[in-house]
């Protein structure tokens, strides 16, 4: 949308192309940060995660249903209970000592956490995404060259055949 806006700013006249550029370019850099940003701190990813299933396994309780159903689906589909064990529900049920009904609906041998699958599938991914930013940074640098050329070639009085 925001390009949207500045494509339509851009066609009015002269200068606003070259405003135009620039601030497409800006958006680029920003998107280049983002990915450099995710590539140094892929390793604290570990970090957050834990961090995020310790929030999500405190707030379980007093939450919506929606979020219990989302905590619910994510042990069930992972096959997973907790953060790294079923003892992280500690003080979950009226005795202390239950779980969710999802915590390793089908009990296997290797039942454990949730976090070591969702790194595990997080920093699989993140390489990806990281691309995937790289590569569209690059078409639309290739859109601004396109853009400036097109210009230059309105303003010299060039005729499109």
């Amino acid at each position: 949308m925001v390009k949207q806006i500045l494509s339509s700013h851009g066609s009015r006249g002269r200068n606003e192309m070259r405003q135009f550029a620039v601030l497409v370019f800006m958006i680029i850099i920003i998107e280049v940060a983002a990915a450099i940003a995710g590539y140094v701190y892929r390793k604290k990813l570990s970090v957050v995660v834990e961090d995020s299933l310790a929030d999500m396994i405190h707030e379980y309780k007093n939450s919506t249903d929606d979020f219990r159903k989302t905590v619910d689906k994510l042990q069930e589909d992972w096959k997973c209970c907790g953060s790294n064990s079923s003892t992280d529900w500690r003080g979950f049920g009226p005795d202390g000592n239950s779980v969710p009904d999802s915590c390793c609906v089908k009990v296997t041998l290797n039942c454990g956490g949730c976090h070591d699958a969702l790194v595990k599938l997080l920093q699989d991914n993140l390489l990806w995404v990281i691309v995937g930013a790289l590569v569209i940074a690059a078409l639309q640098i290739l859109g601004i060259v396109f853009a400036c050329c097109l210009m230059r070639g309105i303003r010299s009085g060039y005729e499109v055949m």
